[in-house]
């Protein structure tokens, strides 16, 4: 009932150009206006992040918690350089990297395929085996990009072997986890360095403050002093990243140490008291 009058009152607001919103025709889109680039890119930015918190639901990890690399895998053309701080912020990553396919986030094993090659190298498939089981991580990934493998037999010759006489198979680098989907992959670097940790524990307490903040009715811009009790893992790490805890609560100071009139509150496993003054 009510949009009908919200309606008429935006409209006048705004400075409609007839009586009555309801009198206006309707809008009219300018196809001029449609830029098609733009509305591609920014669907795809959109897909890039939805994957990726895919990712970090399936792995366990929060979104506050910093991780160090996004690689992209796409066979389109993207500008990231004009949606890489979006994309950055939305899933808390550090860098950001496009690959022309997902070698740069699976390692690959081989083994020859009996069906097509067997009979092709009789007596030395047994020695071919063999040679794929050693081949390093790099070696594999310049068989898949060359599209075929060099194998030095025992015997003194050299064969060239086609890459689809190969069974092929992918797994997933040590700290990599992927998802796939909109004819893209993502592949984020789920391993969590000290550093990452430290900042992931300052972004926890940022939250609980903002939440603090809230409760306190204070203005958005108003800058305060805080003081924090936490344990000495808390404290390293808050000194640390101090500059991501002052830009981020806007704060003019903060202390260390247990104070009358706090609120205390879990933080995971962890007990803080925060107060905040003038």
């Amino acid at each position: 009932p009510y949009a009908p009058i919200l309606a008429e009152d935006i409209y006048g607001n705004l400075g409609g150009s007839t009586e009555s919103v309801h009198l206006a025709d309707y809008p009219k889109a300018d196809d001029s206006a449609i830029d098609e680039t733009l509305e591609r890119d920014m669907e795809t930015a959109r897909q890039i992040v939805e994957l990726a918190r895919n990712v970090r639901n399936e792995t366990g990890i929060k979104t506050r918690q910093p991780l160090s690399e996004l690689i992209i895998a796409l066979d389109r053309e993207f500008d990231l350089t004009a949606y890489e701080d979006i994309i950055k912020d939305e899933i808390n990553i550090k860098t950001i990297a496009i690959a022309s396919g997902d070698s740069g986030f699976v390692d690959f094993t081989f083994k020859l395929n009996l069906k097509v090659a067997g009979k092709k190298y009789g007596k030395l498939v047994g020695g071919i085996q063999a040679y794929l089981k050693q081949l390093t991580p790099e070696q594999t990934q310049a068989v898949v990009q060359s599209g075929e493998l060099v194998y030095p037999s025992s015997e003194g010759e050299t064969l060239i072997i086609a890459l689809d006489e190969l069974l092929v198979e992918k797994q997933a680098k040590a700290g990599f986890a992927s998802a796939s989907g909109y004819q893209l992959t993502v592949a984020v670097n789920t391993d969590i360095t000290p550093e990452l940790e430290q900042e992931g524990l300052v972004r926890e307490v940022i939250r609980a403050v903002q939440d603090t903040r809230k409760k306190l009715d204070l203005p958005i811009e108003k800058r305060v002093h805080l003081t924090l009790d936490v344990d000495g893992e808390l404290t390293a790490a808050l000194k640390a990243f101090e500059s991501v805890l002052m830009e981020n609560v806007l704060l003019s100071g903060v202390d260390y140490g247990s104070s009358e009139g706090m609120e205390r509150l879990k933080l995971g496993e962890k007990e803080i008291g925060i107060l905040i003054g003038g």
